[in-house]
């Protein structure tokens, strides 16, 4: 039998030996690396979904409005800019009656497809649309026929689909959308960022205006609570399994330094500095390591649906376990240490 196998044989039998300190440990790793994914988890879920409100709000969008008209193309132009998504331009908004609905007057607004992408929170670019709230009042659904009489001739278009809900343009659930070519001159200009962005955009549009122009965030930054950059910095989960981790190497610690006597013999009988340790390192893989990783599982399992729909939680959950993990590694070297302190095993058991 080699000595590696009986090092290994006799670190399982000191974990039988003292199974109450062992269940103790298992338990307890097994809790830590539970409650690192089931709290992680909730810490971050909510994080994440304050960053989808704010994203669905228009917290990556700015407003560029200048007292006079400059050219819609140059607006729809920054679409091409890094760390730009879209950009579009507010064409011309007037009042209209329908002639389909006597007594109804509403706003028509002529916007580019950037701009109705951008303050609608949507993909596609229908040419005509309504707001939410007009097509509930109007009774409007795609495939209507109005007939829209304003200070011009009559204009009758055909809806092609009623725009979903907007928090970013409160205004705009209230409207019917043309869209438009940017052929013509415009004072307001909608510009979306790339998340992450969002500094150096509002740089980027800060020079590329002139001075009269104003450059303002569609969505006011202050949040109570803190914005969820603040919050995932002050995040109380990203340390905890750190601290608590370190609480249960002290506690291993702990429990085989009141075994000082038992190290002793094994030194006497010739177990060297890489013996001894090759054993904590087992118990410490028994007791620690694999229940930690156990309950870190169970745990996923419990909360897969809401790791795996945010990338942000995904990442936190697996940047808690890792720094967890790499404190309860530290067990076997920091029980080690603790054995040796003072005139060392042989000095202990001179003592007894």
């Amino acid at each position: 039998m080699t000595a590696s196998r009986v090092r290994v044989i006799e670190a399982l039998r000191n974990l039988a030996a003292y199974s109450f300190q062992t269940v103790v440990c298992v338990a307890l790793s097994a809790a830590i690396g539970f409650l690192t994914v089931i709290a992680g988890t909730q810490e971050l879920g909510s994080i994440a979904q304050q960053r989808a409100s704010l994203a669905a709000a228009g917290q990556d969008v700015w407003r560029v409005q200048s007292p006079t008209a400059f050219s819609a193309a140059s607006c729809a132009a920054l679409g091409a800019v890094d760390g730009i998504h879209d950009a579009g331009a507010r064409l011309h908004q007037w009042s209209a009656k329908i002639a389909e609905r006597p007594g109804a007057t509403i706003d028509v607004l002529e916007v580019t497809p950037g701009y109705a992408r951008i303050g609608w929170a949507t993909s596609g670019s229908p040419l005509v649309a309504a707001g939410a709230d007009v097509s509930t009042t109007l009774g409007l659904r795609p495939g209507s026929t109005l007939t829209l009489q304003g200070n011009g001739p009559a204009t009758t278009v055909e809806l092609d689909a009623v725009l979903q809900k907007t928090q970013r343009l409160p205004a705009g659930n209230q409207v019917i959308v043309i869209l438009g070519a940017p052929t013509s001159q415009t004072t307001e200009c909608l510009v979306e960022s790339e998340p992450g962005a969002r500094s150096a955009v509002e740089r980027h549009l800060m020079s590329a205006f002139n001075s009269q122009a104003t450059v303002t965030p569609l969505l006011n930054d202050e949040q109570p609570g803190g914005s969820p950059d603040d919050r995932m910095r002050a995040r109380i989960t990203a340390w905890a399994p750190v601290i608590v981790s370190a609480m249960l190497v002290a506690l291993f610690v702990m429990v085989q330094f009141a075994r000082r006597a038992e190290w002793a013999l094994y030194r006497i009988l010739g177990v060297g500095r890489a013996g001894l340790l090759g054993m904590l390192t087992v118990q410490a893989a028994a007791s620690t390591w694999a229940p930690y990783a156990a309950g870190t599982l169970a745990g996923i399992l419990l909360a897969h649906s809401s790791i795996g729909a945010d990338v942000l939680v995904a990442g936190g959950v697996t940047g808690d376990f890792i720094r967890g993990l790499l404190t309860l590694a530290l067990t076997p070297v920091l029980c080690l240490g603790a054995l040796e302190l003072g005139q060392g095993p042989l000095g202990w058991l001179k003592g007894q």
